[in-house]
């Protein structure tokens, strides 16, 4: 589970005035596009964090499964399932 995740989107370059074309290309496309009455576009991103996929916690989870003979799985797998993942709109 340690290995597996999602990368996390990185929003710094999300401001007001910001340039359509660079959010597209670091984010991809938008899950909503909506033109408004001033002529302007509005677009909405569905982004992910706190799920980003770690080498080194996938070696130290193997590393307890060595030591402990697989008991540490029991302790792993709950704190991977409590790694939560935060989704929110952009």
């Amino acid at each position: 589970m340690a290995v597996s995740g999602h990368k996390e989107m990185d929003d710094s370059i999300v401001f007001l005035g910001s340039n359509r074309a660079v959010i597209i290309s670091k984010l991809g496309a938008p899950e909503t596009t909506q033109k408004q009455p001033d002529g302007t576009t509005k677009d909405s991103y569905l982004t992910k964090k706190g799920n980003e996929s770690s080498s080194g916690r996938a070696w130290a989870h193997a590393g307890l499964d060595l030591i402990s003979f697989f008991a540490g799985e029991l302790v792993a797998t709950a704190y991977e399932l409590m790694q939560t993942e935060e989704t929110y709109r952009l």
